[in-house]
């Protein structure tokens, strides 16, 4: 369930009821002045919301056509120009998806362990997700494929350098 709960005062001022298991994420969109709310979840699918309706108004799947995560969605960004998202997953898998048509553009880049954090540029057309294999992917948003690996190595100390 998604809590919205005011900041200044502490009143509840919607729930958001509908994934099937625990939410992992959340935020506003930023395409569309913070109009909508996106989430992601353990049970391995995105949801749009309208807040002030209290209602879901889609929800991207994995599909019979097109491969989406079959592990728990754990973070996701949101271009902050399109509705776009950029996912990643326990199993390393990164997505994109169109976040009002619910179309699945598809895998982008693959970790070979869960992807903890995703970043979407808001002044160049790429993102980056970084995984718990110690990797950082950037991807070309325009052809929509991992444009550049680095690899961060930890060091003797166990810090990374």
């Amino acid at each position: 369930m998604v809590w919205l709960i005011n900041a200044l005062t502490g009143k509840i001022m919607a729930s958001l009821a509908g994934h099937d298991a625990d939410v992992t994420f959340g935020m506003f969109s930023q395409h569309d002045q913070n109009k909508h709310i996106v989430s992601s979840s353990a049970d391995c699918t995105l949801k749009v919301w309208k807040p002030l309706q209290n209602e879901c108004i889609l929800t991207v799947r994995p599909r019979s056509d097109k491969k989406y995560h079959a592990t728990p969605i754990l973070c996701f960004a949101l271009h902050p120009e399109m509705p776009l998202a950029i996912s990643g997953d326990e199993s390393g898998q990164v997505f994109a998806c169109h976040i009002m048509t619910g179309e699945i553009v598809g895998c982008i880049g693959q970790h070979k362990d869960s992807v903890e954090s995703i970043i979407i540029s808001a002044s160049n057309q790429i993102a980056a997700s970084a995984g718990m294999d110690s990797k950082i992917l950037v991807f070309d948003l325009k052809d929509q494929n991992c444009a550049i690996k680095f690899c961060i190595e930890p060091t003797v100390y166990g810090g990374y350098s």
